[in-house]
């Protein structure tokens, strides 16, 4: 299943959002930088849009992770807002990207994310990594391993070395993002009466789909 890179806005019966913004990364599983994308990701999480757009926003939850594809993930749900969550998903990759964050706060990241891949798993799920993606038991131990190496400077690095492109846009350049032009995709499932007017020049990137079409 393929689609094409685009700024989408599902309407739908209810008063609030789902948020959520995809870039690449171009950092696979097995990339030397892929630890520190990873600490990177729980960083911008927990400290930037956590603050951002659960306390001062008002959503029940925010969210950044790097998938294994290369892709930077970021979303928020059950959210009050659209384009205020837009501008922080923005906002927070020029937060990481000045390394606004502290050794301290990369280290409680690391430990945190020790802790999710050292979790017991569940056995229906032995093997699919292998199946899925290719990766084998010493290719999971190498990406363990490399985070004893993640520290500020090397999530700074990663973060500029990754993330550059999207450094510095504007709040209207990630409002009317023109997903094909800056390679990324963002898609707001939420309330029919905060649906943007793609006749307005500050939306006109944006696409209004049906729900399930």
């Amino acid at each position: 299943l393929q689609r094409s890179l685009d700024t989408t806005y599902i309407p739908i019966d209810n008063p609030v959002h789902a948020c959520s913004l995809v870039v690449p990364t171009g950092v696979g599983y097995k990339h030397r930088d892929s630890a520190a994308m990873t600490v990177l990701s729980q960083i911008l999480s927990s400290l930037y849009l956590h603050r951002e757009i659960r306390e001062k926003g008002g959503a029940y939850g925010s969210n950044a992770g790097h998938l294994q594809s290369g892709i930077l993930q970021m979303s928020s749900f059950y959210d009050p807002n659209t384009v205020e969550t837009i501008k922080a998903f923005g906002r927070g990759i020029d937060w990481i990207c000045n390394g606004e964050f502290t050794s301290r706060d990369v280290d409680e990241a690391v430990i945190s994310v020790f802790g999710s891949i050292d979790s017991p798993k569940n056995p229906a799920t032995k093997g699919v990594s292998e199946f899925l993606h290719g990766l084998l038991p010493e290719d999971r131990q190498q990406y363990r391993d490399n985070f004893f190496e993640v520290d500020k400077e090397m999530v700074f690095a990663t973060a500029n070395a990754h993330l550059a492109s999207y450094k510095g846009l504007s709040d209207s350049d990630w409002t009317n993002f023109n997903a094909t032009e800056r390679n990324g995709s963002i898609c707001v499932i939420g309330s029919r009466e905060q649906c943007p007017d793609t006749k307005d020049p500050r939306f006109s990137n944006w696409t209004v789909s049906k729900p399930f079409s």
